[in-house]
């Protein structure tokens, strides 16, 4: 399996998000299980972040977002790791796609 062929690729859902329709807060929620307090404490923590212009009262998501939780929740689940934890184990996935990024622009 390519690297852009895995389902869990957050740089092929981040491309296709910008053309997207928005997820709500209640939306987000419900596709993804997670409460909303649960997803508003993860963008708090700058784990999800909502799309450039949405209100703070009412975020809006890009579908990307639904990728983030479901790696958060099972970084969190079955990995066990808190919230330190999950910020460096996403903070390395970003970097890592960075990396991937970079490397098939050098092809």
């Amino acid at each position: 399996m390519t690297a852009a062929s895995r389902p869990d690729d957050l740089s092929a859902a981040s491309a296709c998000a910008e053309d997207a329709a928005p997820y709500s807060l209640e939306v987000l929620e419900k596709l993804s299980g997670i409460s909303g307090e649960a997803i508003l404490r993860y963008r708090e923590q700058g784990l999800l972040s909502a799309r450039p212009g949405s209100r703070a009262g009412s975020p809006e998501f890009d579908p990307a977002a639904l990728l983030v939780l479901r790696r958060i929740e099972h970084l969190r689940e079955a990995c066990g790791l808190n919230l330190r934890g999950l910020k460096l184990m996403m903070a390395m996935a970003e970097e890592i796609e960075q990396l991937r990024e970079a490397l098939r622009l050098r092809r």
